[in-house]
């Protein structure tokens, strides 16, 4: 079975939750108008909110020069995650937040 990122929902507030909802829907205006400081911010966003629940990333879903040791809570962090991997570490945390995992934390 291959690995799978780590997350710590009850890290996460309702407040968190919300601005979650705010950027993404920032970041998909900001693509739609084609606002490169938009899409950044969104970005960053994104990373920000990603640093409060990502506990550990599978190693093979790192860029080969990424150091050793990485400090998730940092949002710098995701910038050593393979492109390629964004999406499905997204993914994983909506499977991770649907109602019936969440009774599981």
């Amino acid at each position: 079975m291959p690995a799978k990122p780590v997350f710590d929902i009850d890290r996460l507030s309702w407040k968190d939750s919300k601005t979650l909802s705010v950027a993404q829907t920032r970041l998909n205006n900001a693509l739609e108008a084609k606002d490169a400081d938009g899409i950044e911010r969104g970005f960053s966003d994104l990373e920000s909110y990603l640093s409060k629940v990502t506990v550990d990333v599978p190693r093979d879903w790192l860029v080969p020069d990424a150091p050793e040791r990485l400090n998730w809570s940092d949002p710098a962090s995701f910038d050593w995650l393979k492109s390629s991997q964004m999406t499905k570490l997204q993914l994983a945390l909506s499977e991770e937040l649907k109602p019936e995992n969440a009774t599981k934390n």
